[in-house]
């Protein structure tokens, strides 16, 4: 029988986290679903898990491949995903028990392409608690009986400032998947930014809830958190040329605001590169000195500039309104009330 959802899990070393994973997973208070267990080459004890796991619930679907990393892993168990909806969980994270029910539900009732719903952070010990991870990322209000277009709905987001790219905080119909080819790229860090802007653009009807539903473990170590500077500026790089060929490939069928969305996520995406650029000590690789042959640098500086007039544009903007808003009242204290009216209703005659 065909599940209702998938829940694909790259695994890769991480037995002193995976019991956790798989537990809450299987606590969910929905049954019908499959968890899709990549074991992407794991040399400790996690494989052993993972067949203990499946040997015990037949939901445990496992695979195992050569090591090639959170992309392949990811792209895998999309592969094998026999669920009408799927999730991507990392295996050091926890599902809360009601996530999948809630998600399902909503989904469902909406028929829904994607799906965005926030997390909880919680810190190892000894690790240095982190200010990404601490911002509230549903500081707007959102629509909650009506679905949107995923881009007008991502548009709201970026004005909002509380877009998320992580990929596990989304929950998507398998199929809008399959139809746009979204695949993540493979061998890369911050893979999760391409994929997240081109599923929020591309999806039909999208909605967001801000239940946490994911619980979030920050830990050393970790892919994010345990990579060298100059992966991560590689990483950055390559997400930023997926993300602007993916722009110039659609600037003609998308309207002017989603256009300019899109590019602040590409200069969001070039002042990590420069942050990462800091942090390497000496020369940068030579694959990061230029990006579409122009120099790094140059790069860096045109997203800072472009987000500066950005900022000025929108203060601008603010200026002029509020000064519209205040004409009337100026006009009605210095002029009376009759006047003002003829004024507004009159067209200023």
């Amino acid at each position: 029988m065909t599940p209702k959802i998938s829940v694909v899990i790259p695994v890769y070393n991480v037995e002193q986290y995976l019991r956790d994973c798989l537990d809450s997973v299987l606590a969910q208070t929905h049954a019908d679903f499959e968890a899709v267990c990549i074991n992407d080459g794991s040399n400790d004890g996690s494989a052993a898990i993972l067949a203990e796991y499946a040997a015990r619930d037949s939901r445990i679907r496992v695979s195992s491949q050569p090591n090639g990393g959170l992309s392949a892993a990811r792209n895998a168990g999309l592969d094998l995903a026999a669920g009408k909806y799927v999730c991507f969980l990392d295996s050091d994270d926890c599902l809360a028990p009601e996530a999948l029910e809630r998600l399902l539900s909503v989904a469902a009732l909406f028929d829904l392409d994607l799906l965005h719903f926030d997390r909880e952070v919680f810190y190892e010990e000894g690790v240095t608690r982190d200010p990404y991870e601490e911002q509230n990322f549903f500081k707007g209000t959102y629509p909650e009986d009506e679905a949107e277009s995923g881009a007008e709905h991502f548009v709201r987001r970026i004005r909002n400032k509380d877009f998320q790219c992580c990929v596990w905080t989304r929950f998507f119909r398998t199929d809008f998947l399959r139809e746009n080819a979204l695949r993540f790229h493979e061998g890369i860090l911050h893979e999760d930014e391409p994929f997240s802007v081109m599923a929020d653009v591309l999806a039909g009807r999208v909605m967001s809830i801000p239940d946490k539903l994911c619980r979030r473990r920050v830990r050393a170590g970790s892919i994010m958190t345990g990579l060298s500077a100059a992966r991560h500026l590689e990483g950055c790089l390559a997400a930023w040329l997926d993300l602007s060929a993916f722009l110039d490939a659609r600037a003609d069928a998308l309207a002017p605001e989603v256009r300019t969305a899109v590019r602040f996520r590409l200069a969001a995406l070039m002042l990590s590169a420069g942050k990462y650029r800091k942090s390497i000590a000496g020369d940068v690789p030579e694959s990061c000195r230029e990006t579409g042959g122009i120099p790094l640098e140059r790069r860096i500086a045109d997203a800072e500039q472009w987000l500066r007039d950005q900022e000025a544009a929108e203060e601008r903007a603010n200026r002029t309104l509020t000064q519209k808003l205040l004409a009337p009242l100026k006009c009605l204290r210095e002029n009376g009330l009759c006047y003002t009216l003829k004024r507004i209703f009159g067209g200023g005659k």
